[in-house]
């Protein structure tokens, strides 16, 4: 997880009144060492509270270290004993998975809270946690085939109402020649306004 993505969970979170206690440990059960500093996530918290869109801290160098536990040398060792090929990368990824187990609910109830209506649909939200939770890191909608959604409007409606007037035996692909409309807003109109 990047710095954007902490920036906008804390965003979030502090749009939601969460307190910056919470926010760190929730931070520090899914991400442990990777997870910001408490200190960052107060000094964020505080500064989106305040109304600042953006920060920005001083750029740093290094790595921060990452704390040798017992339960990171299990998992490690179960990771190699699992697949002997597995590269650094992707133990790195594999070890810093967790999940929180928050419902979609929650977190669609959450989003909507706070973006209203530019929040994600819940199947999105649904789509998004299930690949976060088998550890894919970003969201990026597979490219699908088929010709977009056109614009369901009274003149979309009132066209294919009129065709199906004067010709009621007219098939949809008919219909998707004669409109250009795709076939999912054709049959939409149909189903929902007709």
């Amino acid at each position: 997880m990047n710095k954007e993505n902490f920036l906008f969970y804390i965003k979030v979170r502090t749009a939601l009144n969460i307190e910056a206690t919470t926010i760190d440990d929730e931070l520090y059960t899914v991400f442990g060492d990777e997870a910001p500093s408490f200190q960052t996530v107060i000094r964020w918290s505080q500064w989106f509270r305040e109304g600042q869109e953006e920060v920005e801290d001083k750029e740093r160098p290094g790595r921060p270290l990452t704390e040798i536990t017992s339960e990171n040398i299990e998992q490690v060792h179960s990771i190699i004993n699992d697949d002997p090929y597995v590269t650094i990368e992707e133990l790195q990824t594999e070890t810093m998975r967790t999940a929180l187990n928050i419902e979609a609910t929650t977190i669609d109830d959450e989003l909507y809270t706070v973006f209203g209506d530019e929040a994600p649909s819940f199947q999105t939200v649904i789509r998004w946690s299930q690949w976060f939770r088998e550890g894919q890191e970003e969201v990026e909608d597979k490219e699908r085939p088929g010709r977009p959604l056109t614009e369901i409007t009274s003149e979309n409606i009132e066209q294919v109402h009129s065709i199906i007037n004067d010709d009621p035996y007219v098939t949809t692909e008919e219909l998707q020649t004669e409109t250009t409309l795709s076939h999912g807003t054709v049959h939409q109109i149909i189903s929902d306004h007709l």
